[in-house]
């Protein structure tokens, strides 16, 4: 082995040899030789060991390192970097594979850069990765580092290291960034001057499996709160601290790709003003444009009558709020019997990207098609609606229609780009497991049709509504869900499934209802319950009842969502007469169970007493949460 290799590589492992042996032979493959590859073996139990001091023995560039007691990962990269001898350190991870000339391009890239500290390379998603997509996709140094303001910019295992930088910057991993290590260190490389970039080539496989650290449900939390942290001290540059903590959470990082929405894209306009000489104005619009920031039309339908008026109003507040500057949104109700005072109220909305148009149906003529099935009598006729929507509105390429149980959290740009190809629709799994056993029409798998991404181009030509019609009077005595049957059997698969974050429906939350067979993995179904982008109220229960408020808020954590749009819509003026009832109804019902378990917890001792006092603690927040809801 040479005194000095080019490069050297640093990996750390723990009890995976099948995919070690993977990993490692794929270094060993590389068309550029000249380099040491230092392996740090973190206790494995397994065949780890004896592998390793094989490959060890026949290969001398192998460093095999085995700890005495097991450490946590970011020491052994530590102690790897303190080891290397290379000109360049790369890393890499024992569950991904390098493609061949990883290494050669790499090289060729820093000995012709040298203002670039670190290289890393796009990748390939393989494996166990549900919905997931690749986040890498930025190259340029500038780009790299207006994306460390709301994700991470290079993928860890791909990364190629100047080592002389991190020596005269006194710079490496900072043992207390434990879950987000690497997005801490390109951080403070930008902070110090240096630059970051990616080769635009996929030159790693990056594996996605249930076991994976990044994909583990229980440590998905703690990463989050530790790449928003690291986020945050980006934004602290240039903002105050409550400002730069909210900012550090806006968009959600890897692996789910969020639109960037109008908040995040007016905070970067002010970094530029604040200092154009890090982040130049046109370099932020050039990166806005990159990222897909662009004049979105949306062509969003809802329907229903006078007595949804005020929801369907909620929801578009919702929509409105959360769009960003350069959306259009185009707004159009299938209504029956919505009154003149309504649509007014309703059409406050409008302004220069907004607008509002409603469509009245005749109810009696289509009437003998509807059928609301006995798995659902709370669905309403009007959700029937939607299947004139390709008649109503054929020169629209895409329609999203949505039920008006919904409150929008984000822009819905990333769902409205979903490529739809040949398929009808968009949509996201039915989730109340009970759907596929009462369903009478036989079907492998259900989507929920509350969000429907329609093509509308491919429905116009196969003249979807005839047939919807026609499927609807057919299956009459055999559906369940309603139209939702209907949907599911007419399109009969041929739909495009999204991320469930664009759905979250009721049975996500709810204790012992939600699908066992589900189509996402556990890091798909952590962002629907935790951040989802659309919340759907579908369920028998709805927050604006005084009941099914008191039920929702036991599970569903985005209920009071409801209340907040409603008081920023243009029913807002009549926040207390809408919500007054229901909330002097509910302050009523809790205080007498707050008082019950008062005097509960005073008469009675030890576990029960312990019992009471927790219900009337939670009795005395819920009380305070209503109150909350009449404030002006």
């Amino acid at each position: 082995m040479k005194d000095n290799p080019k490069i050297t590589v640093v990996m750390s492992t723990f009890n995976r040899c099948e995919m070690l042996k993977e990993s490692l032979q794929s270094i060993l493959e590389q068309t550029y030789k000249d380099y040491e590859l230092i392996v740090i073996d973190n206790g494995s139990t397994d065949g780890t060991r004896k592998f390793l001091e094989d490959v060890a023995a026949k290969d001398t560039r192998i460093v095999y390192i085995r700890n005495g007691k097991t450490k946590n990962y970011i020491y052994n990269l530590i102690r790897g970097c303190k080891m290397a001898r290379g000109e360049y350190i790369a890393r890499m991870d024992d569950d991904d594979i390098s493609l061949p000339q990883r290494f050669e391009k790499q090289v060729e890239f820093l000995d012709h850069h040298p203002d670039i500290a670190v290289v890393g390379t796009f990748i390939r998603i393989f494996g166990d990765c549900g919905t997931c997509a690749s986040w890498i996709n930025n190259a340029k140094p500038e780009f790299c580092a207006l994306e460390t303001f709301h994700q991470c910019p290079l993928c860890h295992p791909t990364v190629m290291m100047r080592k002389s930088f991190f020596e005269e910057k006194n710079l490496g991993y900072n043992p207390e960034a434990l879950y987000a290590e690497d997005i801490t260190l390109w951080i403070d490389i930008i902070l110090a001057g240096g630059k970051i970039a990616n080769i635009p080539e996929e030159l790693l496989k990056y594996r996605w499996w249930h076991a994976r650290i990044s994909s583990d449900k229980d440590l998905i939390p703690r990463q989050m709160e530790a790449l928003h942290k690291a986020r945050e001290k980006m934004w602290r540059l240039f903002f105050p601290s409550s400002m730069a903590k909210k900012l550090s959470r806006l968009n959600p990082t890897y692996p789910r790709l969020h639109p960037i929405d109008t908040e995040y894209c007016n905070a970067l306009w002010q970094v530029a003003e604040k200092n154009s000489n890090l982040f130049p104005r046109e370099t932020v619009q050039e990166y806005l444009t990159h990222m897909g920031v662009k004049s979105n039309r949306m062509h969003i339908c809802f329907a229903g009558d006078d007595r949804i008026a005020e929801k369907m109003c909620v929801a578009m507040t919702s929509i409105v709020r959360h769009a960003r500057i350069f959306d259009i949104i185009d707004f159009f109700v299938i209504e029956n019997d919505i009154s003149t005072e309504n649509k007014e109220k309703i059409k406050k909305l409008e302004k220069n990207n907004v607008t509002v148009e409603f469509i009245r149906v005749d109810v009696k003529s289509f009437e003998r098609y509807t059928h609301a099935g006995s798995g659902c009598p709370h669905v309403p006729l009007q959700t029937y609606f939607r299947y004139f929507i390709p008649r109503l509105k054929p020169e629209y390429e895409k329609v999203l229609y949505l039920d008006c149980d919904i409150v929008v959290r984000k822009s819905l740009c990333g769902l409205w780009e979903t490529e739809l190809g040949d398929n009808y629709a968009a949509v996201v799994q039915e989730f109340f497991r009970y759907v596929g056993e009462g369903m009478k029409i036989k079907l492998s798998k259900v989507f929920n049709a509350g969000v429907l991404l329609l093509n509308n181009r491919k429905c116009v030509e196969d003249n979807m509504t005839k047939i919807l019609l026609d499927n609807n009077d057919k299956l009459i005595d055999k559906t369940v869900y309603g139209d939702q049957d209907v949907l599911n059997y007419t399109f009969n698969n041929r739909v495009v499934w999204i991320a469930p974050v664009y759905n979250a429906q009721i049975d996500l939350w709810r204790p012992g209802t939600c699908t066992t067979k589900p189509l996402y993995n556990e890091n798909d179904m952590w962002f629907a319950r935790h951040d989802p982008v659309i919340v759907h109220f579908n369920s028998p229960n709805k927050p604006w009842d005084v009941d099914g408020y008191d039920e929702l808020k036991k599970f569903q954590p985005f209920t009071d969502l409801y209340f907040e749009n409603l008081k920023l819509s243009p029913y807002g003026q009549d926040y207390r007469k809408n919500i007054s009832k229901c909330g002097l109804a509910l302050q009523f019902k809790l205080k007498i169970k707050y008082y019950r378990y008062k005097i509960l917890s005073k008469v009675t001792f030890g576990k029960r007493r312990k019992h009471y006092k927790e219900k009337r603690r939670f009795y005395k927040e819920r009380i305070r949460a209503v109150r909350l809801f009449e404030r002006d």
